[in-house]
């Protein structure tokens, strides 16, 4: 009995970090991708845009981590390269770069501190997240571009 018992709760224990991992996933790749996407898009660089978004996707998927640090990586890596973009556009860097940068800093961030374990051990889900996490970052990119090239041509068309 206690064996029994002591299965449930570990599977109940694994349900919950697996829920609370995947909202952080979720909204991580949400917050990061529409970002991406909107520089991309307001930046003329829409495409890469929404591939820097699904390539952070992937990377969050792929990366497994507590849920609380999953949801604080990729979006400090976010700020860290906006910090950067900056930096280059006062040393006078195109803002073209701007995508990329973000995209590898984003990236880095959501690796950074990620369990290990080699990709034949994990679990089905496990496996299946990075595909689901470049779908979310798809949309979200496209999202966020579509709203990044409006805002492009309000520019266009105020400056003349």
């Amino acid at each position: 009995m206690g064996e029994k018992v002591d299965k449930a709760a570990s599977t109940a224990f694994y349900i919950y970090s697996l829920f609370w991992r995947t909202l952080a996933e979720a909204i991580a790749i949400a917050i990061t991708g529409f970002a991406i996407g909107l520089v991309g898009g307001a930046t003329g660089m829409a495409l890469w845009g929404v591939v820097g978004a699904a390539t952070v996707g992937i990377v969050v998927g792929f990366t497994i981590k507590i849920y609380y640090f999953t949801i604080i990586s990729a979006p400090a890596g976010i700020i860290a390269g906006a910090v950067f973009c900056v930096l280059l556009w006062v040393l006078g860097a195109p803002p073209s770069l701007d995508v990329f940068v973000l995209t590898l800093f984003t990236s880095l961030a959501a690796y950074i501190g990620g369990s290990r374990s080699p990709y034949r051990h994990r679990n089905w889900w496990e496996k299946i997240r990075p595909l689901l996490g470049a779908i979310g970052g798809l949309i979200s990119g496209l999202l966020g571009m579509g709203i990044g090239v409006g805002i492009q041509a309000a520019v266009a068309k105020l400056l003349g």
